[in-house]
């Protein structure tokens, strides 16, 4: 599949890659993340973004929010 348009990603807490381009404020990268409407760290409702969920839990929480995807893709099937 071929990259889509962020605006018709999924947002049902799916996980998909996501492509955030270089900016004055993040570097580029592609990213497993999904989208999220609470943290799970700070468990506020008002959490409407695109985060990648670390396996460690340290003093930035876990999560890393991503502000400017451009992209996504669905993730691919893991090998058998």
């Amino acid at each position: 599949m071929n990259w889509q348009p962020i605006e018709t990603a999924t947002k049902d807490g799916t996980p998909v890659l996501i492509y955030e381009p270089p900016s004055k404020h993040a570097e580029e990268g592609i990213y497993i993340a999904e989208w999220r409407t609470e943290s799970y760290i700070t468990r506020s409702s008002n959490y409407k973004c695109w985060v990648v969920q670390f396996t460690y839990n340290d003093e930035m929480g876990g999560e890393m929010t991503i502000d400017n995807p451009t992209h996504w893709m669905p993730l691919p099937e893991p090998p058998e």
